[in-house]
């Protein structure tokens, strides 16, 4: 039986529509059925990650044929929906992301996971970006990924998210030392951000160049629609470069959204801090140390 899985969140942020296909490949593990992608931008105002009609999956991965293996955890997922139920919607849920670490929240990411590793296999030109992006940290010691969500996100004027002055509170904790190879991976849709951060830090803060962020005092709603030269999938590389690298940090630090949830599904054991307006180190966490970035493995 084949299952089409069509993106119902269109307009909204890239991975609000990722989460919703991988807890949809889920649910197709279980009930064993052929899969495709039904991901096409539609030609209205919003977030853009293709031109009207493309289809955003099939230009960054290879179309999902079939299920190979044999069921495994679906009981598990099953037993855990009505607590933990954005495997299924995409949508953000604030309760898992609090709950992170606990059985329930650890077992709907194990099967999210798996759906990931198994389904979601790249295009050589993304593998490439993601490479190119990457590269600037492939030798460094320790790497602190950390997100910052433009504030207007949804015109939301009590946005919870990490100011300029809590981004430093973190790296002055961390007690980062660039000299010997230190770094932080900053994700920002906001290029004011991007640009404090590096004058402020420069041999410390690495950031992806050539983004379409939204300058300063712009709602990035409107700041996230480039014009056609920049359409296509060139939004949706550069998003999906971001949380893959924040994937392979050392540590992590994020607010509760859609974003921090695609680090989660990518890298589930990933040393993760809920990083909100006012942070403060929790009282038994240490400095990252020198735990050293992973060079396994790849995209």
């Amino acid at each position: 039986m084949n299952r089409l899985i069509r993106v119902r969140n269109r307009g909204c942020g890239f991975f609000s529509n990722w989460n919703q296909v991988l807890g949809e490949l889920v649910d197709a593990e279980i009930e064993r059925n052929d899969v495709s992608v039904d991901w096409v931008e539609p030609i209205t105002n919003g977030w853009v990650y293709g031109l009207p009609g493309q289809n955003v999956w099939n230009e960054l991965f290879l179309p999902v044929a079939t299920w190979h293996g044999p069921p495994w955890a679906g009981e598990d997922v099953r037993s855990h929906d009505a607590q933990f139920p954005w495997h299924r919607t995409g949508g953000q849920n604030r309760d898992t992301i609090r709950s992170w670490g606990t059985p329930e929240a650890m077992a709907t990411l194990k099967a999210l996971h798996r759906a990931y590793v198994t389904s979601v296999i790249m295009q050589p030109n993304l593998i490439s970006h993601l490479w190119r992006v990457w590269n600037p940290l492939s030798d460094c010691r320790r790497v602190v990924g950390i997100h910052h969500r433009h504030p207007w996100h949804y015109y939301d004027t009590r946005s919870d998210s990490l100011t300029w002055e809590d981004i430093e509170r973190i790296i002055k904790w961390e007690r980062l030392e660039p000299e010997k190879g230190d770094r932080v991976f900053l994700a920002s849709d906001l290029q004011h951000t991007i640009d404090w951060a590096k004058k402020t830090w420069p041999d410390l803060i690495v950031a992806q160049d050539d983004v379409d962020r939204a300058p300063p005092n712009v709602p990035e709603y409107h700041s996230s629609n480039p014009p056609a030269e920049k359409q296509g999938p060139r939004l949706a590389f550069q998003v999906y470069a971001d949380v893959w690298c924040l994937s392979r940090c050392s540590r992590f630090y994020g607010k509760v959204s859609n974003v921090t949830l695609g680090v989660q599904i990518m890298t589930p054991t990933i040393d993760f801090q809920l990083a909100e307006r006012g942070w403060l180190p929790p009282g038994d966490l240490k400095p990252c140390g020198t735990v050293p970035v992973s060079k396994e493995g790849g995209p």
